[in-house]
């Protein structure tokens, strides 16, 4: 059966454009993880290239994947887009005039309709951990001072300096910093370079597994995505809502046991199992091959698998292997 093949968008485009639409990052990505340095790197790189009159600055690639409409799950830039997003908030809440505080807020919220039944919409659903808190201090007008107060206050709680909710205030204390050095119509200008001189080159696939393999080879920075990640990502969609953190937790409490590495191999085990014939295609692949053939079901059943067979693998396979390598003195 030849593998799926998926049609795939790309281009440049303006950061106004891109804004246009809706982006969801999936449960799968890892945390916002950028810190004082990426943030004040951010604002000041863009700064120089309007010092400098250069006619655009080049923000990097993002990585979409079409889900329906103009909703698109972010598989890369999560980190440069949400940084933007902050960034625009922070503006709205220093900036006096109210023209520019609304069109600012149309960057962040898509407006919906009253009378048409039509609800105001996020333009990023963002990491679990976070939503809470863009919610209330991002996304609410006036939230960005408010943050600043809170976390002095100590009202916000964090558990150490590498946790999301403390780059948050990393950010938003950087960009409030920088806009806070400029006048207003300073910032005006800088956020109008921003929204329509910064590109991005996006491509778009509606195809997971390209989507991935793109990420793949595209992405130079920290741990690539392995087909275990992609695999996750895959089921959680299909586990009922409620179901999802216990789900998302028990697979990484297994990750963190055997590493993953091992992981991956557990999971290419299980497909040998069920296959009970050689790989011919990528991991992710054969997976999707057996779910269409029901010989194993998407959501609960995948996760149940794994994780029974985690604890097989576990008990039999790299415990022994441990003794094995590090024997007690008698």
């Amino acid at each position: 059966m030849p593998q799926e093949t998926s049609k795939i968008e790309a281009k440049e485009i303006k950061v106004r454009d891109l804004l246009s639409n809706l982006f969801e990052i999936p449960i799968y990505q890892r945390p916002f993880s950028w810190n004082e340095d990426n943030f004040q790197a951010l604002v000041e790189d863009i700064s120089d290239a309007i010092e400098s009159g250069e006619e655009s600055y080049f923000l990097g690639t993002i990585l979409l994947r079409r889900k329906r409409d103009i909703i698109y799950e972010v598989v890369d830039g999560q980190q440069r887009l949400t940084s933007l997003m902050i960034l625009f908030a922070v503006a709205r809440d220093i900036l006096t005039d109210s023209e520019i505080k609304n069109e600012l807020q149309s960057y962040l919220i898509q407006k919906g309709s009253r009378l048409g039944g039509i609800p105001d919409r996020m333009r990023i659903l963002v990491w679990r951990d976070l939503e809470e808190l863009f919610s209330r201090y991002i996304y609410t007008e006036g939230g960005t001072i408010k943050l600043i107060e809170d976390f002095k206050s100590r009202r916000i709680s964090y558990p150490d300096k590498d946790s999301p909710i403390y780059h948050l205030y990393e950010a938003v204390k950087v960009f409030r910093n920088f806009a806070e050095a400029i006048d207003q119509e300073q910032l005006k200008a800088f956020l109008s370079y921003v929204l329509q001189n910064v590109y991005f080159v996006y491509i778009i696939t509606d195809n997971r597994s390209s989507a991935f393999r793109l990420f793949n080879v595209l992405n130079t920075r920290g741990l690539p995505l392995t087909a275990s990640d992609v695999l996750k990502s895959m089921n959680l969609e299909y586990v009922p809502e409620e179901g999802r953190p216990e789900y998302f937790n028990k697979w990484r409490s297994l990750e963190e046991d055997l590493g993953r590495e091992e992981l991956e191999a557990l999971i290419s085990y299980i497909r040998t199992i069920y296959a009970k014939e050689k790989a011919k295609r990528e991991l992710v692949d054969e997976f999707d091959k057996l779910f269409r053939e029901n010989k194993i079901r998407r959501g609960v059943e995948f996760f149940d698998t794994v994780m029974n067979y985690g604890k097989i693998y576990k008990e039999k396979i790299l415990e022994p292997r441990l003794s094995m390598l590090n024997p007690t003195e008698g």
